[in-house]
């Protein structure tokens, strides 16, 4: 089965619903004058990562720590822009690198979310391009990246359905992702609010580019022992990378406190990597990473 197939009939199937959702939408608001206008806003935010981990993925014995920032807008519309970017400090002293680089990359995204339910369901399809990715990143290959996603918020339980189409210079990728969680306001401080939201996320799809990043590590080792096993191994990278597998499982436990426009967070995740593809003497992969994530955001 051709997965770039159905990751398009499912982006065009999300795209069609933003049209019917929109019609409904209109529809409501002129059957009913007490409606709350939508306001179009700004958010920004500060991240600091303790390892920059893809998918599960990230190379054993080294630790990479982003800092990174970002700015969107989002119109009332539903039409949204974000930029980001970041450095990773410790590239400065990288001894596996022979052009260390402490630039973590930029990253521009538009899109378009939309409310299918009102309050129950919703989705939304977007485009990612990235420019100067650092070269020890899993991802450092990705160029742009489509994606479409579905998301179902019950009183109980919220789920998530996403894919995406992801492309380099040489080869592409397609991945699917399915995540549920439960949302818990733990308890409110007079107008702020604490809360936790316990995530499972699973993926699964092709490795093409995580492959193309392991073919060129070889131009970038220092290390001769290294760079020998996984020059030998190419062939065997290209057939496995090529495969529909699942790849990852992510359990996220993201605790977050609101007060007036600022929302700060801190967000454990547990990573259950399968399926690697790497050279098999080489060890190349962390396994089973840990990391946390800390944010600071401001809307308004």
């Amino acid at each position: 089965m051709n997965y770039r197939y159905l990751f398009f009939i499912i982006f065009s199937l999300i795209s069609s619903l933003s049209t019917f959702a929109q019609k409904t939408e209109n529809d409501s608001i002129d059957n009913d004058s007490t409606d709350i206008e939508k306001k179009s806003y700004l958010t920004a935010s500060i991240t600091y990562a303790s390892n920059s981990v893809s998918y599960g993925r990230v190379q054993a014995n080294t630790i990479n720590p982003t800092i990174g920032a970002s700015i969107g807008y989002d119109f009332k519309s539903g039409i949204y822009f974000n930029a980001e970017t970041g450095i990773m400090p410790t590239q400065a002293s990288s001894t596996v690198t022979t052009q260390p680089n402490i630039f973590g990359g930029l990253s521009l995204q538009g899109g378009y979310g939309f409310s299918i339910v009102e309050d129950v369901l919703s989705a939304d399809v977007n485009y990612t391009h990235s420019f100067f990715q650092n070269t020890s990143k899993i991802t450092s290959e990705i160029q742009g990246t489509a994606a479409a996603s579905i998301s179902a918020d019950l009183s109980w339980i919220g789920a998530d359905l996403g894919s995406n189409f992801s492309y380099g210079n040489a080869n592409t990728d397609i991945l699917f992702n399915f995540s549920i969680n439960k949302n818990i306001n733990l308890f409110p401080i007079g107008k702020d609010t604490l809360s936790i939201t316990p995530t499972l996320t699973t993926y699964a799809g092709t490795q093409n580019l995580i492959g193309l990043h392991l073919r060129n590590i070889p131009k970038r080792i220092t290390n001769p022992k290294l760079k020998t096993a996984i020059e030998a191994e190419n062939a065997k990278l290209i057939a496995d990378a090529k495969l529909f597998k699942f790849i990852d499982l992510d359990v996220e436990i993201p605790v977050s406190y609101t007060i007036s426009l600022f929302t700060f967070e801190i967000s454990p995740t547990f990573s259950f990597p399968s399926n690697l593809i790497e050279p098999v003497k080489s060890n190349y992969f962390a396994k089973n990473p840990f990391f946390i994530n800390f944010s600071v955001s401001i809307k308004v």
